[in-house]
């Protein structure tokens, strides 16, 4: 069995948070009128995951 990378499964399992913790309080945050709010932690969540594997890859490619 092939070892995965760590530039898939650190930002995998960051990603699986990431979606637990939104369908847990999205409606919460949503209803309690802070949706703008909600959706930039979101799209900064999922930047940030992308700049991640980036790194990751370059930093791997290196080595």
């Amino acid at each position: 069995m092939a070892k995965l990378k760590k530039s898939v499964w650190l930002p995998l399992c960051l990603a699986i948070y990431m979606a637990a913790m939104s369908f847990t309080f999205a409606d919460e945050w949503i209803k309690s009128g802070h949706a703008l709010r909600f959706y930039i932690t979101v799209a900064v969540e999922v930047i940030l995951l992308i700049l991640l594997v980036i790194f990751l890859r370059k930093r791997e490619n290196i080595n």
